[in-house]
């Protein structure tokens, strides 16, 4: 008996369910899961960072059915799905973005920063010096957030 479990399978998953519940940004998601199926990963990282961070990103960013981020859900059922088959660097610009989508709750952008950091051998040092820095400029904002709000 094969103890293999394909992780994109949740990822594709994942994908198609966002297809179905936003029509408009269907063919990016098909897109999405096609690269994960065809194990297509450095296609995959620049897609979905562009489908991040690209000029009308916020237009991009939904609500899932669950009522999360949807670039946070993309991150976690994509993203993480085949975190170690994508370039380091990319990851964390990919993370970053998604922290800043995040950013209406600190404590979750936070999180997705700092389990990156967890995984510092794998990162390098360019993509975790990337990552230390995002999170001390998100700490920082979200310092001068509650300063200005009191």
């Amino acid at each position: 008996m094969s103890s293999y479990v394909d992780s994109s399978a949740g990822a594709t998953e994942h994908c198609e369910q966002m297809a179905n519940v936003h029509v408009d940004l269907a063919d990016r998601y098909n897109h999405i899961a096609s690269l994960v199926n065809r194990k297509l990963w450095h296609q995959l990282t620049v897609d979905i960072l562009n489908f991040v961070s690209e000029g009308d990103a916020h237009a991009n960013l939904r609500e899932t059915p669950e009522g999360t981020n949807s670039f946070f859900a993309l991150y976690q059922q994509v993203v993480l799905a085949v975190h170690k088959k994508l370039n380091p660097l990319s990851l964390a610009r990919i993370a970053s973005v998604v922290a800043t989508s995040l950013s209406s709750d600190g404590t979750a952008a936070r999180a997705v920063l700092e389990n990156l950091l967890e995984q510092k051998p794998q990162l390098g040092r360019i993509a975790t010096l990337f990552v230390e820095s995002k999170l001390a400029l998100l700490k920082l904002r979200l310092l001068e957030t509650t300063t200005t709000a009191t």
